[in-house]
C-alpha cells in the first residue's frame, strides 16, 4: 500500500463470510423450548470514515449489508433466513494487525419455525432481527484477514402475532475478510 493509505481509510469496501452457532435462552421463567442453529453470513461492507482519534479509541466507522441462512440443529422448524444493516466500530492500532470491534444492526428474517404451534417465540413468516457484537479481526496481509465475532441476537414480531415471546439467542462465528 501507498504510504499513509489503509485498508481503513474511507470508501475501502471488503466482504466477508462467516459461519457459528447460536443456542436460545429464556429471559423469564417460562419455558419457551430450545431454537439452537448454525449460522452462515455474507457481509458487504464499506469504510465511512478515515481512522480517527488516539490512543485506544483511535479506530473508524463502517458500514455493512449482511445476509445470513441458518439451519435449525435443536428445536422446531429447519430454518431462518434473511438480512440486516450493521454500523460497526473497529478499533485500529497503528500497526493495523489485531483490530477489534463492536457492531450493532437490525434487520428481518423469514423462517419455517412459526409453522410448529407448539413454541411460542416465533408467530409468523416474517420476523425482525436485532444483535449486538463484539469481535476481533487479525489482518493478514492488505487483502486478507480473519474474526471472531461474539453475538446476541433477538427476534420478534412486535406483537404483530398471536405468538411472540421473541427469541433470544447467543453465539460465535469465524470469518474471513477479503479487503478491495
Amino acid at each position: 500500500m501507498l504510504p499513509g493509505t489503509s485498508i481503513f481509510n474511507a470508501g475501502r469496501i471488503e466482504l466477508q463470510s462467516g459461519t457459528g452457532a447460536f443456542w436460545s435462552f429464556a429471559t423469564d421463567a417460562s419455558d419457551g423450548g430450545n431454537l439452537d442453529f448454525f449460522n452462515t453470513t455474507y457481509r458487504l461492507g464499506i469504510m465511512l470514515t478515515d481512522v480517527k482519534g488516539e490512543g485506544w479509541m483511535r479506530g473508524n466507522s463502517e458500514l455493512l449489508v449482511e445476509g445470513f441462512y441458518s439451519s435449525v440443529f435443536q428445536g422446531p422448524g429447519d430454518w431462518l433466513a434473511g438480512g440486516s444493516l450493521l454500523l460497526r466500530y473497529n478499533f485500529v492500532p497503528q500497526d493495523e494487525k489485531w483490530i477489534p470491534y463492536l457492531q450493532v444492526g437490525a434487520g428481518g428474517l423469514w423462517n419455517d419455525v412459526y409453522k410448529d404451534r407448539s413454541q411460542s417465540f416465533l408467530g409468523q413468516s416474517f420476523e425482525f432481527n436485532f444483535q449486538a457484537s463484539v469481535g476481533l479481526r487479525y489482518q493478514f496481509n492488505e487483502r486478507w484477514g480473519a474474526t471472531v465475532e461474539g453475538s446476541y441476537r433477538y427476534i420478534t414480531n412486535f406483537g404483530d402475532a398471536e405468538r411472540d415471546s421473541g427469541l433470544n439467542s447467543a453465539g460465535a462465528m469465524v470469518g474471513l475478510v477479503r479487503t478491495f
